[in-house]
C-alpha cells in the first residue's frame, strides 16, 4: 500500500514561490546597496587625502590680528583644510581674499611656502602682509602666474559670487599641480532659504562693496544672517522677478529708496558682483560644472531648521511651492557646499561623491 503524497493547494504553492522570489529579490538589493556603498568609501580613500593627525585635533596658530578680526567661519573652514592637507611648504592660491587677509595671513601663519590671494575688488586693510603674502586685484582667471604653480587652491565664501564658474575651472585647472587639491566653500546658494545673500546698507559705504565676509565697520541694516534684519521671505528671490520684489519689500513696510537698493543687489542690476549671488545657480548645477572639470567630493550644508519648522513653514510659504517648479527639494534646502577637488586622472575613473542635505540628518521634505 503506497501513502499518497500530498501537495500544496496551488494557491498555497503560489504564495510560497512569491515569498521565495521576494526573498531573493530582498537579498540582492541589500547586497547592492552595501556594495555601493563599499565602493563609494574606496573610491573616498582613493580621493580623499587622509587627516594629517587622525587621532586628535590639529593645532592652528592664529596671529593676533587674525583673531580680532577674522569671522568665525574663516577659522572653522581653514580648519576643515588643514585637518586633510598637510600645507607646510606648500605654495596657496586662495580665490576671493577677505578684507582682513585673514585666510592668507593663517596659511602664512601655519607653514605655507608662499600665499598668494586674488580679489576682484582692491579693498584691503592696511594691516602690513607678512612675508611670503601678496595680493593680486583682479579675476582668478586673469591671474599671471606659470602653470602648475599651486598645491593647493582655496576659496571661502565664494562659490555664490562666481558669475562664470567655467572659466575659473579651466584657470584652476591650468594653475594646479598635478597632485594639487582644490577646497572651495560658498552659501547662501542662489537656491536655498535666503539664497537672496542680501547685505545692503541704504547710505554709500565701503562695507557694501566689501561684501559679506569684509569689513564691518559699518553696521549693514539689511542683511541676510539675521532674522530681524532680513526683509526678504524665504525662497521668495527664487519666484520673483525685480518689479514684483520692489513691491513686496515696500508692503511690507520698507522704505521705498531701500527696497529699491535691496532689488539692485538681489538680482545685481547694477552688473557689479561683488556682493550678491552673482551666478544664480542653484547647488546641483554648481556641483554639476564642478563634475566636468574635476573628480569632486562634496557636502552639502543643509538650511539649519528643525523638522517641525519645515512643515509648518513649507505649507504656509507659497514662494516654496512655486520655487518646487523649477528646483528639486534638495537643492531647496541646500544653504551652501563644501567641495574637494582633484584633476582628473585616467588611473581612475571620473567619480563624484555627494554629502547631501538628507544624508546629513536634514529632512527635505515638501
Amino acid at each position: 500500500m503506497t501513502t499518497p503524497i500530498r501537495t500544496a493547494p496551488g494557491w498555497l504553492a503560489s504564495v510560497i514561490g512569491l515569498v521565495a522570489r521576494l526573498r531573493r529579490v530582498i537579498w540582492w538589493t541589500l547586497t547592492f546597496e552595501l556594495l555601493n556603498k563599499l565602493d563609494k568609501r574606496r573610491l573616498l580613500r582613493a580621493f580623499v587625502i587622509p587627516r594629517v593627525r587622525p587621532e586628535y585635533r590639529v593645532e592652528i596658530r592664529i596671529p593676533d590680528y587674525v583673531r580680532e578680526s577674522a569671522a568665525p567661519y574663516q577659522i572653522e573652514e581653514f580648519r576643515e583644510l588643514i585637518e586633510r592637507v598637510d600645507i607646510r611648504g606648500k605654495r596657496i592660491l586662495e580665490i576671493g581674499s577677505d578684507y582682513h587677509m585673514c585666510s592668507a595671513r593663517l596659511f602664512q601663519a601655519n607653514g605655507a611656502r608662499a600665499v598668494v590671494g586674488t580679489n576682484m575688488g582692491d579693498w584691503r586693510s592696511d594691516e602690513a602682509l607678512p612675508a611670503g603674502v601678496e595680493i593680486k586685484v583682479g579675476d582668478v582667471s586673469d591671474v599671471a602666474c606659470p602653470p602648475e604653480s599651486f598645491d593647493i587652491i582655496y576659496g571661502i565664501a565664494v562659490l555664490e559670487h562666481i558669475a562664470d564658474l567655467e572659466k575659473v575651472c579651466r584657470a584652476i585647472k591650468t594653475l594646479l599641480r598635478p597632485d594639487g587639491v582644490v577646497y572651495l566653500q560658498g552659501q547662501p546658494l542662489w537656491s536655498g532659504p535666503s539664497g537672496h545673500h542680501v547685505w545692503y546698507h541704504p547710505e554709500p559705504s565701503a562695507e557694501s562693496a566689501a561684501s559679506a565676509h569684509g569689513r564691518v565697520d559699518v553696521p549693514v541694516l539689511y542683511r541676510f544672517d539675521q532674522a530681524e534684519r532680513n526683509p526678504i521671505p524665504d525662497w521668495a528671490h527664487l519666484v520673483l522677478g525685480p518689479d514684483e520684489m520692489e513691491g513686496l519689500l515696500i508692503r511690507n513696510g520698507v522704505p521705498a529708496s531701500h527696497a529699491a537698493g535691496i532689488t539692485r543687489f538681489v538680482y545685481n542690476l547694477g552688473d557689479e558682483k561683488t556682493g550678491s549671488s552673482s551666478n544664480f545657480q542653484s547647488a546641483g548645477a554648481i556641483l554639476d560644472i564642478l563634475a566636468e572639470f574635476f573628480d569632486i567630493e562634496a557636502e552639502r550644508i543643509p538650511f539649519d531648521i528643525d523638522e517641525e519648522r519645515i512643515h509648518s513653514s513649507t505649507k504656509k510659504n507659497t514662494y516654496y511651492r512655486r520655487a518646487l517648479r523649477r528646483y528639486s527639494k534638495e537643492d531647496l534646502w541646500t544653504q551652501g557646499l563644501r567641495v574637494w577637488m582633484r584633476h582628473k586622472t585616467e588611473s581612475r575613473a571620473a567619480f563624484r561623491i555627494e554629502r547631501d542635505a538628507l544624508e546629513s540628518g536634514n529632512p527635505a521634505s515638501g
